[in-house]
């Protein structure tokens, strides 16, 4: 079962251990300032052609509202088989999927993405263009370098979608937040979730030139081997509708922006917070 390998009521082990492995080291490592919170963005330009020329995801963490309330949500979770994958599913990865969008512009992630989830729970349509001249003229997004991570969220909010924020998450506060029904987004290197490199000996990720991204993340499924993915509806990528990224090299590409993650309230979970 599920929670007999990875012990779901403990997923903070877990991603522990697997940090243990991480090896991106210290800040100076990937050549940029974490923290400088006046060049933070998100998908400044994340297509595989432009990853050397990545920029400006300073300071990610530093620019969350952390005033924001995180539920205590049970750990009572809710295991299903969903019909597109083979082993355990948290979350609603096949019935998101038909509110996935790829993404027009190399730093529409984080709009894109929100635009997803507000499809997702009023089920109205807008087009990319259209949210993105919204965000823009509220200084939310800029189409030369993309959104801070502290704008993440606004689009919603101004649709009545209401959004927690929280830094340093882990696997633990995105399972609740799954198994709840509410939307999360990430912010992730893309560069380790589109083309991760392993130590050839140990086979541990190797840290790479960060890409800054926003992804949704729909599901966590344990395949019959063992083995945990998570799944994506990502933006970014032609291949990105129900994405599986391995746990491992999922942990590493959000470790990379601060594991920082944003929840969008769906209006069962309102009614009921």
């Amino acid at each position: 079962m599920f929670d007999d390998i990875l012990k779901l009521n403990d997923w903070s082990s877990w991603q522990t251990a697997a940090a243990s492995h991480h090896t991106t080291g210290s800040d100076s490592n990937l050549g940029i300032n974490l923290h400088d919170q006046h060049h933070s963005f998100w998908d400044v330009s994340h297509h595989p052609d432009h990853f050397a020329h990545a920029h400006g995801v300073a300071s990610v963490g530093n620019h969350w509202d952390t005033t924001g309330v995180m539920h205590d949500y049970s750990q009572s979770y809710t295991l299903g088989a969903d019909s597109s994958f083979y082993g355990n599913v948290i979350g609603h990865p096949a019935e998101d999927a038909q509110f996935w969008h790829e993404q027009a512009s190399n730093t529409s992630c984080a709009v894109v993405s929100q635009l997803s989830i507000l499809e997702s729970i009023t089920h109205t349509h807008l087009s990319e263009d259209a949210v993105c001249k919204i965000a823009q003229d509220n200084h939310w997004y800029d189409p030369d370098s993309g959104t801070k991570p502290d704008d993440i969220g606004k689009i919603l909010n101004a649709f009545g979608v209401p959004t927690d924020h929280k830094h340093d998450a882990t696997l633990q506060d995105l399972a609740d937040a799954l198994n709840k029904g509410d939307k999360v987004i990430v912010g992730v290197n893309a560069n380790d979730i589109w083309h991760p490199v392993k130590d050839p000996v140990t086979g541990e990720p190797l840290p790479q030139e960060i890409a800054g991204h926003a992804v949704w993340v729909t599901g966590i499924e344990q395949e019959p081997s063992g083995s945990v993915k998570i799944i994506l509806n990502d933006s970014g990528t032609p291949n990105g509708c129900m994405e599986t990224v391995d746990a491992t090299d999922f942990l590493n590409a959000w470790r990379d922006c601060g594991q920082d993650m944003i929840v969008a309230h769906t209006p069962s979970q309102v009614a009921t917070a």
